[in-house]
């Protein structure tokens, strides 16, 4: 790899992606990449620690009705007469690349999919060329003319910078122009919020893990508090018997729990 690739680039590279698509107006867009930071936050809210009517309610994170994901495919360094190539893990959004520094061309491609039934909706390539660092019409577009920061600022003000302004623009128009009508839910076409149902009460909650505890899923000492060994617990015994899974003390997963503890 290049010398000045790292992990880094891909990811920031992918939150230039998600800003653009935010920046449409037409999105609601869903935050995966630092999703541990949520459930973290969710987790010290359900301490006991915070403010009451201010802790961040678990079980309201939104799922995803569509997947973006996109490979950096092309990079060339035609000025130093190198080729570049994709490096890092493929498939994943805006994957790492390596390449020349005066000259800059990249392609991507891109899937647009349906999380529901796993249908690949629409799929493309996109390009981005550049020789010179007049940025010009690729600061417009989706992009905006913010500048580029973290791993990527060493783009600035080079022909990657434009390169990569011109793809993502592309990128976006794309898949504006081929998600279903649908699927569009922003401003006045928004989903109505509803009013997450009442979790199980602290008492309820103990008592679970105590029967969980007690047919081989470990919770670890029962405080009634839904936490991640918690609800990896919870998840395992539903997988086993059969139920939804998705971690959550529901009524018909304390039913089942309390049916089996009574035998």
């Amino acid at each position: 790899m290049g010398g000045w690739w790292s992990p880094d680039i891909g990811n920031g590279m992918a939150d230039q992606l998600v800003t653009a698509l935010f920046n449409t107006n037409r999105f609601i867009v869903l935050e995966r990449q630092t999703l541990d930071k949520v459930l973290a936050e969710q987790d010290l809210g359900a301490s006991g620690r915070i403010k009451k009517g201010t802790e961040a309610a678990i079980g309201e994170i939104e799922g995803a009705e569509l997947l973006v994901v996109a490979a950096v495919t092309e990079f060339d360094g035609g000025a130093s007469g190198a080729r570049g190539a994709l490096g890092g893990g493929g498939g994943g959004i805006l994957g790492a690349l390596t390449g020349g520094y005066k000259k800059a061309h990249m392609a991507i491609d891109l899937r647009i999919i349906d999380a529901r039934t796993s249908r690949i909706l629409a799929a493309t390539s996109v390009e981005g060329s550049s020789t010179d660092v007049n940025l010009g019409a690729a600061l417009g577009g989706y992009w905006g003319g913010g500048a580029l920061g973290g791993a990527l600022s060493g783009w600035k003000n080079t022909p990657k910078e434009k390169a990569l302004r011109q793809v993502i623009n592309k990128a976006v128009e794309f898949i504006v122009s081929k998600t279903p009508q649908k699927f569009y839910h922003y401003g006045e076409n928004a989903r109505a919020a509803t009013p997450a149902p009442a979790g199980p009460s602290r008492t309820v909650v103990k008592e679970m893990q105590g029967i969980l505890n007690s047919l081989g899923y470990d919770t670890g000492t029962p405080d009634g508090l839904a936490g991640r060994k918690t609800r990896a617990a919870v998840s395992a015994f539903q997988k086993d018997y059969g139920l939804p899974e998705n971690g959550q003390l529901n009524p018909g997963t304390i039913k089942l729990l309390r049916k089996l503890s009574s035998k």
